[in-house]
């Protein structure tokens, strides 16, 4: 190690440095690396559990299991499946403050009393007049 250290005062071929710097990476990757990958996981699945640790405990059980579920997905990356997760996740928050608060509320709210809403009009979607 000293060698190496003394070759980066001078002015040293980066084949040379390479060549000292060998040994080392190599018994490090073997002892190092890869126990702590088999242990923890591939850095991936370390950020996964990470956030899933992250998650709030005032969430309802169904968000953390949405959330969860969203996390576990990103290792493998199944990006689209965790966005979908996420969005059950607040779906599910959503329905939660609707059901808290109760439908009737919501429906007088919304302006919509559990009747249908008036059809649209393809014309005045598309804002012609046919």
């Amino acid at each position: 190690m000293e060698d190496i250290l003394n070759s980066t005062t001078i002015r040293a071929r980066a084949s040379s440095v390479s060549k000292k710097l060998s040994p080392f990476v190599d018994r490090a990757i073997s002892s190092v690396v890869v126990p702590l990958i088999k242990f923890e996981g591939g850095p991936r699945q370390v950020a996964a559990g990470q956030v899933v640790g992250a998650i709030p405990s005032s969430l309802s059980a169904e968000e953390k299991a949405y959330l969860a579920g969203a996390a576990r997905r990103v290792p493998v990356q199944a990006y689209r499946a965790a966005i979908i997760m996420l969005w059950a996740a607040a779906m599910a928050r959503f329905h939660g403050a609707i059901e808290r608060r109760g439908f009737d509320a919501f429906n007088q709210a919304s302006g919509n009393s559990g009747q249908e809403a008036a059809p649209v009009r393809p014309s005045a979607r598309y804002g012609r007049d046919n």
